[in-house]
């Protein structure tokens, strides 16, 4: 249920043609003064859990990506903006 109301306002935000990415900063910051205060004990500490790990494979799966990614990309270095 907590993953459907954070994804709702994107949802809505994007239908809207506005910014999905101010909605999900304006719903992350409403839900973590009131949804956290709500739960009980137990469901604190399994969501609190759960997010966290959720965070860190997103983040594992896209430092992953970008560095297996990083070799096919052709750069052209610009000494110019490096040594100034």
């Amino acid at each position: 249920l907590m993953f459907i109301f954070a994804y709702l306002p994107y949802l809505l935000a994007e239908a809207l043609d506005l910014s999905g990415i101010m909605a999900i900063l304006f719903c992350g910051i409403v839900m973590s003064h009131y949804t956290h205060f709500n739960l009980s004990p137990t469901t604190q500490m399994t969501a609190q859990q759960s997010f966290r790990t959720l965070a860190f494979m997103a983040e594992t799966a896209i430092f992953a990506y970008m560095g297996l990614s990083l070799p096919t990309l052709h750069h052209r270095f610009h000494w110019g903006f490096i040594c100034s």
